[in-house]
């Protein structure tokens, strides 16, 4: 679906707040799957952190002021994906917020990650996210790169959302 369709027609229902608003191209990703046997995992968290960027965008539109948050929990979700996947080949990493980082630890330990070319890509991007959006003044993310991310990480999700 394209970016440039009439906005204005579409609606969604927000599950957290039970109000209609503006529909973006952007959905939420499937919900967590509840397994009364499991606690949360990295993976959940990288699910939550994507829902929170979608809702976020869904809400606020193109207000700059928010598209850096939203920024940060796409960063955080792919972060999150990849210690999971980490953790589920046995291998141990630093506290570290380094996409590229994680990315290295798993191919010299010889892990499978599952990864689109597209966060292999922008790994840095990424990583970059993680503490400009946050602490650096007048750094202001741009709506087109907030909108590539996000189908970027539902891809990433979409890969490996059956681990």
């Amino acid at each position: 679906m394209p970016l440039e369709y009439d906005l204005a027609h579409h609606k969604l229902e927000c599950p957290l707040s039970h109000k209609i608003i503006k529909y973006f191209p952007h959905h939420f990703y499937q919900e967590r799957k509840e397994l009364p046997y499991m606690s949360e995992t990295l993976l959940d968290k990288s699910i939550s952190n994507y829902n929170v960027a979608v809702m976020i965008r869904n809400q606020m539109g193109s207000d700059e002021a928010y598209l850096n948050y939203i920024g940060y929990h796409l960063q955080q979700a792919v972060e999150l994906n990849l210690k999971y996947q980490l953790e589920m080949s046995g291998i141990e990493y630093p506290k570290t917020h380094d996409i590229d980082q994680l990315l290295r630890i798993g191919k010299e330990n010889g892990a499978d990650l599952l990864v689109t070319e597209y966060i292999e890509d922008h790994s840095e991007m990424f990583s970059l996210w993680e503490a400009r959006t946050r602490y650096v003044l007048n750094y202001h993310l741009e709506e087109r790169k907030i909108d590539v991310a996000l189908k970027g990480v539902k891809e990433l999700l979409d890969k490996t959302s059956d681990l």
